[in-house]
């Protein structure tokens, strides 16, 4: 979810805030904030990371970068990536997707060859 939905569903405002409380319901949480980037923690496994966005692009169309960023995390991690390999991809895939017009043109395929990105274990 993003921030601000977060926020209707438990109290908080500060992203560790919302990660805690949204941790009590689902084992994992990711909490997008736009360009500030985000926060995702891990129950299971006590992983949290707060991330920053994976490259400064042009934004050309913001349609469908939750999406993207759902679905890469998504893909990544069921087919058995890391925690943090899985948000790294997912926050490529949606910077790839905004990069573009429309809200699929620029998905990744998981072939490509990523950079490092802002991303600290908290």
């Amino acid at each position: 979810v993003n921030k601000s939905e977060a926020a209707k569903i438990v109290p908080g405002v500060l992203l560790n805030e919302l990660l805690y409380h949204l941790n009590n319901y689902v084992p994992i949480v990711i909490i997008t904030d736009g360009p500030m980037g985000g926060i995702a923690g891990n129950r299971e496994t006590g992983e949290i990371y707060r991330f920053g966005i994976y490259e400064d692009c042009k934004i050309k169309d913001a349609t469908g970068a939750g999406d993207a960023f759902g679905s890469g995390f998504l893909a990544h991690f069921s087919n058995g990536k890391t925690f943090k390999k899985s948000l790294i991809f997912a926050s490529a895939n949606s910077t790839s997707v905004v990069s573009k017009i429309g809200a699929n043109r620029g998905i990744l395929t998981g072939r490509e060859e990523l950079h490092p990105m802002p991303i600290q274990k908290l």
